[in-house]
């Protein structure tokens, strides 16, 4: 905040340091990227950059005046590579963070822009349903699983006719990888919700696992798992137990 008042009126994170602040991806530099209005004098510890934004481009997040999530990744397509953009969409997608200017508008506000032609093409590798997002959220989660003394879970099951990501039949627990980008989450949500209910009265618990849970907290989704399937075993062995003795 010191920062951003030091480079006065108009003065918005931008870049690197928005990408932070809203979650896309993590930075560790203690450069702060900011945009301003009109050229000014160098800022220590502050990478200056100069655009005049329209008012529908910036927001306030937490205090902080702040480029919006898809303006964000339009500056972050000029300066990051094409695996590290697509990582960043796919966490705003499955973090639902929208705004009413989509990404489609800005491209087309500014067609010949830095990074424009990244952007588009990102946007056309992950594809209607977010195809290639899937692939490397199994991919990391089932490389999770394979490095942790968890048993091997079932893929692709069929449950009380729904076909279910991964489950653990012994624990009674499904996973289910959400992939899904936010226009789609919002489509299917009716029918998610219908789906988790009635697996739930049929006595699983069913879980969702997002790119972002996999990516920022592998540890903490393992602990989850292991608890989850841990704690059903105990219960059933205690269960056992007292059927036994009585």
């Amino acid at each position: 905040m010191t920062k951003l008042l030091r480079a006065g009126p108009g003065a918005v994170l931008s870049y690197r340091a928005a990408g932070a602040q809203w979650s896309l991806r993590p930075s560790a530099t203690a450069t702060a990227d900011i945009t301003v209005p009109r050229r000014r004098r160098p800022i220590a510890g502050v990478r200056l950059h100069v655009a005049a934004l329209p008012a529908d481009e910036c927001t306030v997040l937490d205090d902080f005046p702040i480029t919006t999530v898809p303006r964000t990744l339009l500056d972050l397509a000029a300066v990051l590579g094409d695996a590290e953009l697509e990582a960043a969409i796919g966490a705003a997608e499955d973090m639902g963070l929208t705004d009413p200017l989509s990404l489609p508008d800005l491209i087309a506000r500014y067609p010949g822009r830095r990074g424009v032609a990244k952007l588009q093409a990102a946007l056309d590798r992950l594809g209607e349903g977010g195809i290639r997002l899937r692939l490397e959220l199994e991919r990391r989660f089932f490389l999770l699983i394979a490095e942790s003394d968890l048993p091997r879970p079932g893929t692709n099951v069929a449950i009380e006719d729904y076909d279910c990501d991964v489950v653990w039949p012994e624990a009674r627990l499904i996973v289910e990888l959400d992939s899904r980008t936010h226009h789609q989450r919002r489509a299917a949500m009716e029918s998610d919700r219908l789906r988790d209910r009635r697996l739930a009265v049929a006595g699983w618990t069913v879980i969702r696992i997002t790119w972002r849970q996999i990516h920022d907290d592998p540890a903490g989704v393992l602990a989850d798992l292991e608890a989850l399937i841990y704690t059903h075993r105990s219960r059933r062995r205690s269960s056992v137990g007292r059927a036994l003795h009585s």
